[in-house]
Order: C-alpha cells, then sequence, then structure tokens
C-alpha cells in the first residue's frame, strides 16, 4: 500500500468503508410488559455496564407514598419484574448486578415501610428474598462534607467511592463490601489534587476502573489506576492529558483514554500496559453528553439543537465516526455487559444497538417452479449476483457462494429482492422484505431460462505501459441453458508481440489469433482465458492506441447474438499508477444517452498480504444510476449504492505484495453505466476511486475524466468546463505540464513525501511548468484547496 503524505488530503479523507457496520437500534426479541393504565414511563434505569432495566412509575401511589417503581430487569433471556419499590424521593436509580446480587443506587429517604433517620437518605438498596431492603454503610448525611457516595460492581462484588470536597477534613476512599461481614472494608485511599475534576468508578467484567485521579495509596497513577480482583495496578503510560475521558470495555475489561486532540480523538487502549493507539479521521456527534464502549466499538450520546438525542458511533477497527440521530429515543442510551440499549418512549420497546441486517438464502434452478428446492434435480446458482433493493433506491449485493447460499448486510428499509437477470419464478419476479430484525430469510428460486445465449466481455484497463507486458482477459458468461461446447477467438493489435497463455483452452496461437474451446459450460457459469502480450518498442510509441477483440459462439442457435462479441482500446503510455481508474471513451455527443465503461485497478505495494480490499466510488450526477451494470471482476465481490456512492467489497481476497508476487498483487473492478440524455456541450463527467487496503489510509485515483463535446471544440482549454478550479493536462506528462487554477494565485508541485519541488505562479489563471527533466513517477499539484495527482513519464 502506497504510502503517501495524507496531510494534504485531508479534502479526500473518506470514510473507511465496511461491509458489514452498519450500526442500528432494533427492537428486542422479547419486549418488557406494557404499563398498566396509570403508569408512565420514566428514564430507563441501568448501571453503566451491569443490567438493563426498564421503569414503570405510578405517581400518587398508596399507603402514603407518592410513587411506585415497577421495575424490569433483563436477565440475556427474558424479563424479570422484581418487587415494586414505593418511595417518596426523586426518581433517582440505577440498577447494579453482581453476580446473583441485585442493587438499586439512589436517594431514599423513604421506601416501602422503611423511613431513614432525620437527615439522612438511603444510597444503596439490596433485592434479597423478593423485598427490598437497606445495604449496611450506605447510609450518608443529606447535607455533609461529602460527595454522595458512587457505587460500582463486577464481578467480585460491590465497591463504594466516597470522595471528599474538603481535603483538610476528610481522605478519599474506596471500599468492597464484604457480605461475610455485611459491611464495607476500606482497601485503598487515593487523591485527587485538581478539585475541580470529579474522580469516578466504572465497573468491567473483573476490573474495576478508578479514573481522575491523581494518585492511588500515594502511587502516581498518570490519570488513572485499577483493580483486578484486590490487587491494585497503576498506568505507567505518561502520555495521557489531563482533559482525557476514561471507560471500560465490560466485553475484555480493557481500558480506554479518550483525547481530544486538535479536532479528532485520540485514542489509547489498555491492558496491563499500552497496546494500540487509534488517530481518528473525524468527529463524534453527541460528544458533551456520555461516552461509553462495547466491544471495541464506540458510543457517544448527546442531543441535538431540537433535543433529540443524537449517536456519535465508532465502529470497532476503523477510524471514521458514524452519526445518527434517533426522534424517538427519548432517553439517554444506556450500556450493559451485553451492549448499546434504551427504551422508546413512544412504541414502549425496548431497543439494543445491533449490525445492520442480513438478508440471507439460497439461489437456485426451480426446474419444476414449484417454489422448492430439490437437492438431487435443480442445480444451484453459484457465483451470481443477488441484489436488494431498498424503497429509497439504495442497492445492496452479494454474490452467492458454490453452495448457491448468500448473505447480503443492509441498513433498514423496505427492500426487493432479486436473482441475477431478474428470471422469473414461481410467479413473481422479487419479495418485499422489511429489515427491521436481525435477520431476514429469502430463498430466490429462479426460472429455467429455455434458450441458449452465451455473453462475451474483454476486461481490460484503457491504457497499458510501454516496454511491457500488457495483460487481456476474456470473459465469457452463459446467460442461458447449459452448452456442451463453444468456439472463441482473439483477434490482438498487431502493434503487441510475444503473446503467450497458460489456460488449457487455448487451442492455437498463430500470429495475433489466438483460438480455443471451452467445454461443458452450466447455467451462469462464467469463464475466463487471459493472454499476457508485449507492447513491441519497435512498432509502437507511446501515445498511441493499440486495439483487440473477442469473438465466441455456441453451435447451435442464441437468443441474442449481438453479445457475442467484444473490442477494447487502450492507451500506450510510458508509466502509470497502478491504482487507477480509467473510462473507455474522452469525449462523447451532447443531448445523447451515451454507455461509459469504467475500469478500476489496484495492486498492493506494501509489505503484507491485503486481506481485505474496499472501493468506494462516488457515481456522478451526471450518469443514470439505474444503468449501472458490472461487466466484471477479479475476484469474487459485493457491492451496494448509497446515495450514490457505489462501494465494491472484496472480502478475503488475499493480495499478496507487488515485491513477493507481481501477478498475484493485483486486481480490478469493470463496470458500465449510461450517461443521462440531456447533457450539453462542455459538460465535463469526473470520477475519482478511493482505494482501502485493509485498515490503511485511502489510495486515491486519478480522475477518469468525460467531456460532453459538439465537436466545434479542438483544445482542451475549450473543451474544460470554466468552473474547474483546477485542471491539469496532459497527464500523464512528459515534458510540458499545462495548469489551469482559478482559485490561487500559485500553484505547488509535492512529491509523494511531502516536500515542494516547484511553484508556479499562475497569470490569468494559467500556468506552465517544463518537466522534460523530471524523474518518472507520481507528484501531486496543489492550487488552494485542490489536489490533482499527475503521472510523469519517461
Amino acid at each position: 500500500m502506497k504510502s503517501v503524505i495524507f496531510t494534504l488530503f485531508s479534502l479526500f479523507c473518506f470514510i473507511k468503508v465496511s461491509a458489514q457496520c452498519y450500526p442500528v437500534f432494533r427492537p428486542m426479541s422479547k419486549q418488557p410488559l406494557i404499563p398498566t393504565s396509570g403508569y408512565w414511563n420514566t428514564d430507563n434505569i441501568s448501571s453503566q455496564h451491569n443490567q438493563f432495566c426498564v421503569v414503570n412509575v405510578k405517581t400518587g401511589g398508596f399507603n402514603g407514598i407518592e410513587d411506585t417503581m415497577i421495575i424490569d430487569l433483563w436477565n440475556d433471556t427474558g424479563w424479570l419484574t422484581l418487587a415494586p419499590l414505593n418511595s417518596n424521593t426523586t426518581l433517582y436509580g440505577e440498577i447494579m448486578k453482581s453476580n446473583d446480587q441485585i442493587f438499586l443506587k439512589g436517594r431514599f429517604t423513604q421506601f416501602n415501610n422503611i423511613i431513614a433517620p432525620l437527615y439522612y437518605h438511603y444510597t444503596l438498596l439490596q433485592y434479597k428474598g423478593g423485598i427490598w431492603d437497606t445495604v449496611p454503610g450506605c447510609l450518608d448525611p443529606i447535607n455533609s462534607i461529602w460527595i454522595d457516595s458512587k457505587y460500582e460492581c463486577t464481578n467480585h462484588g460491590i465497591y463504594k467511592m466516597r470522595t471528599s470536597r474538603n481535603l483538610f477534613l476528610a481522605k478519599n476512599y474506596i471500599e468492597h463490601f464484604d457480605p461475610s461481614k455485611n459491611k464495607f472494608d476500606t482497601i485503598c485511599s487515593y487523591e485527587n489534587i485538581d478539585n475541580m475534576s470529579d474522580p469516578y468508578i466504572l465497573g468491567g467484567t473483573d476490573r474495576l476502573l478508578i479514573a481522575d485521579i491523581d494518585s492511588i495509596n500515594s502511587m502516581p497513577t498518570n490519570g488513572f489506576a485499577y483493580i483486578d480482583t484486590s490487587t491494585i495496578y497503576t498506568n505507567n503510560d505518561t502520555s495521557n492529558s489531563q482533559y482525557a475521558l476514561y471507560t471500560i470495555d465490560p466485553k475484555d475489561d480493557h481500558i480506554y483514554t479518550i483525547i481530544f486532540k486538535g479536532y479528532n480523538p485520540l485514542i489509547h487502549e489498555y491492558d496491563k500496559q499500552l497496546i494500540k493507539t487509534t488517530q481518528t479521521t473525524s468527529f463524534p456527534q453527541g460528544t458533551f453528553g456520555m461516552m461509553d464502549v462495547y466491544d471495541g466499538a464506540f458510543m457517544f450520546f448527546g442531543t441535538d439543537i431540537n433535543f433529540d438525542p443524537t449517536f456519535g458511533i465508532l465502529c470497532k477497527n476503523e477510524t471514521k465516526w458514524k452519526s445518527f440521530s434517533d426522534n424517538q429515543a427519548k432517553k439517554p442510551l444506556k450500556l450493559t455487559k451485553r451492549g448499546f440499549f434504551y427504551y422508546d418512549d413512544t412504541t414502549k420497546k425496548a431497543m439494543i444497538l445491533t449490525d445492520g441486517a442480513a438478508i440471507q438464502g439460497l439461489a437456485y434452478l426451480d426446474l419444476d417452479s414449484n417454489c422448492m428446492h430439490d437437492s438431487l434435480t435443480e442445480p444451484l446458482a453459484k457465483g451470481q449476483l443477488i441484489k436488494a433493493i431498498s424503497s429509497s433506491n439504495n442497492i445492496f449485493t452479494a454474490q452467492t457462494n458454490n453452495k448457491g447460499e448468500y448473505e447480503i448486510y443492509v441498513t433498514p428499509d423496505t427492500y426487493t429482492i432479486s436473482g441475477p437477470f431478474n428470471r422469473r419464478a414461481c410467479g413473481y419476479d422479487t419479495l418485499q422484505l422489511h429489515a427491521a430484525g436481525n435477520s431476514a430469510s429469502k430463498d430466490i428460486p429462479m426460472k429455467s431460462p429455455g434458450y441458449h445465449d452465451l455473453n462475451v466481455r474483454l476486461l481490460s484497463s484503457h491504457i497499458t505501459r510501454w516496454n511491457d507486458k500488457s495483460t487481456i482477459t476474456g470473459l465469457f458468461e452463459n446467460l442461458g441453458e447449459p452448452f456442451d461446447s463453444a468456439h472463441f477467438e482473439f483477434n490482438i493489435d498487431g502493434k503487441l508481440s510475444g503473446i503467450t497463455s497458460s489456460n488449457s483452452n487455448i487451442k492455437s496461437i498463430n500470429g495475433n489469433t489466438i483460438s480455443g474451446q471451452l467445454y461443458n459450460v452450466d447455467y451462469f457459469e462464467k469463464r475466463y482465458v487471459t493472454l499476457k502480450a508485449w507492447v513491441d518498442t519497435a512498432t509502437t510509441k507511446p501515445d498511441t492506441t493499440v486495439c483487440s477483440n473477442l469473438t465466441g459462439y455456441i453451435f447451435t442457435s442464441e437468443k441474442d447474438s449481438t453479445d457475442n462479441s467484444d473490442a477494447v482500446c487502450q492507451q500506450v503510455v510510458y508509466s502509470f499508477d497502478p491504482n487507477h481508474k480509467t473510462c473507455d471513451k474522452s469525449t462523447i455527443p451532447v443531448n445523447t444517452a451515451t454507455k461509459l465503461e469504467y475500469f478500476i485497478e489496484f495492486q498492493n505495494e506494501g509489505n503484507d498480504d491485503a486481506y481485505d480490499v474496499v472501493i468506494t466510488d462516488q457515481i456522478s450526477p451526471l450518469l443514470n444510476l439505474e444503468s449501472f451494470e458490472v461487466i466484471g471482476a477479479s475476484h469474487p465481490y459485493s457491492y451496494n449504492i448509497k446515495n450514490g456512492l457505489l462501494t465494491i467489497t472484496f472480502k478475503g481476497i488475499y493480495l499478496k505484495p507487488k515485491k513477493v508476487d507481481d501477478a498475484m498483487s493485483k486486481g480490478f473492478f469493470k463496470y458500465a453505466i449510461t450517461t443521462k440524455g440531456n447533457l450539453t456541450n462542455q459538460t465535463r463527467i469526473n470520477n475519482t476511486a478511493y482505494i482501502y487496503f485493509d485498515l490503511n489510509k485511502p489510495v486515491i485515483t486519478n480522475t477518469a475524466v468525460v467531456l460532453v463535446s459538439d465537436g466545434s471544440n479542438s483544445t482542451v482549454g475549450k473543451l474544460l468546463s470554466e468552473t474547474d478550479k483546477l485542471i491539469v493536462y496532459p497527464n500523464p506528462v512528459n515534458n510540458a505540464l499545462h495548469i489551469t487554477c482559478s482559485s490561487a494565485t500559485e500553484a505547488i508541485i509535492y512529491n509523494l513525501e511531502g516536500k515542494i519541488l516547484a511553484t508556479i505562479l499562475m497569470q490569468n489563471s494559467e500556468g506552465t511548468i517544463d518537466m522534460s527533466t523530471w524523474a518518472k513517477g507520481i507528484y501531486i499539484v496543489r492550487c488552494g484547496t485542490d489536489y490533482q495527482k499527475i503521472i510523469k513519464g519517461e
């Protein structure tokens, strides 16, 4: 993966796209009872990292006590309704659960038939034997020098933090409740020199975090300490800021600190020591509210200007925050040992944060049209693209595996599910699905085509390197009934020589004519044949064009014989970035819907295998999304189109590094799309791709430019839109580079290490620099806030 100084490219920092990370709230599979008449829902009561609860409160209760609290406790598989708690205090309370012990922390001057002594209140209650009772040592003065005691729990019991506002009168302690003694024992003292900050404790599964303190038992902490069972550990890492936020992950007890360094948060992850540092690439919403982490995923909760809940979510192993609002979630989010929850006051439903829905199923040929798969007689649809199209016209796809199975990850919506070519089966084309649950199932029975049809395509880039090998790949796809054999023939441009192929289907190489045979091609099957040809330097000069074609046919009549041949023309260049995007056309006519073919090629130039590759490509609004068509790809893939953003995911691609295996380090994706039919003269269609290798920052391709022309303009300058801020041409460049820039008075050229190599003063927004003596390679041109990548040839 390319090492680029991306501080230059903050404008281009797109989101790292994950095919499966679509955080959404969904109703829990089991719900608490709907409140009876006279009850209303107050805040969900739940201690951080512990049990999730819903409380119903009936005002004007009985026995002279004002309110009756009905508490529903979630026990992972169902709801447990606890005995009513009658209290005349403010409705403050949070449930804690340590193993089988249930506690409620709050401020209670009276509950059920128990009244606290005058000027005192109970701060912790325990649920024992079906009733609520007090806990020894948890009776605090209502007005005292002590801040209200803080309680947290782990699997090792209840912990209590007592913090003094007056450092001269009392010390600060951490205490642990010993059930055998029925009392709290002091286990350590701590100091907080900055008396303005508020120390706190958070309970994980087996670890207690003590945050925002300066020392514990006179040992410096660098912000925090923690207790595992009964052993105290201090933080030895000095990189924490005094402005850090602290939290603990109940999944693995890892401690996180978040530092708002500049604008985007810096995250430190600790176990026994610092194990990971993550610099996020955006700012979360809701940062003025609650913050928590679960299984490596972060959540900030706050409210927007309309006081609707706003969530900032950082998915596991990602650097870009996702943000969304939910105007139904009127109560704060709660984190427990099982994830993120809240209670929806409007629908009276408990909600849990999960990944987007998975739509799963089996695709097969339903030869007898009975809508049931017969595994003995009905073949599976292998390697086929299944689409889920939402009511808002977003498209999600996945390919079937060798068992005909597919799985598509989607966001909540109503979907139409369809198989390849929308083939009918059982009287319908599609099925409406609502992705409100964690998953939905839909098998795709496809009708037998009933005809023969061979589709032939050339999968090659539109550029090739001079004095190098050119790769030409033919794709043969069966769109109809199976056939026994098919004949094919490549006719390679005479400027190419030294043609070779290791494919066993090749039967003859006669000069630049290569022929072969395909045998026993099944339903929907795809076959690939790849050739290598040398760009002959004796007969071919840079900037020339080489064109090749491919023809295939089967020995029976076909439904459509117009798709039996394809051709591709390649521009010969000195050099080009191996991560690039090209289009088969550079100019198109005005007011005419024109089909364009885009080719995105990528190569792993790093030091290790790339396990996953994701490409994002914002489709121009000048193109018709409904005409989008995948032509082919180098590896199994899935794609989705949401709000015009095309995302292609190669999961488990395992690209080798270029220096290890050049051939196995490359991949590509090719698609076709048609322009809108009302484009006027001098319109520009720009497309740029962003290529993500695993969790690395994106490699940004060149911008593929298509110009709409009436044929009357002959110069590049006249064809370029006057609204463009930065234009560079030719690209690749050998001699003079011409720059058009309307946003600044000078243009700057950098190398990939960020070093300034030249500054060009603009005169009437135009500038030129002679690059004939520059070394070949990739450079960056900057004008104001706009950037362009250029390639210098020989």
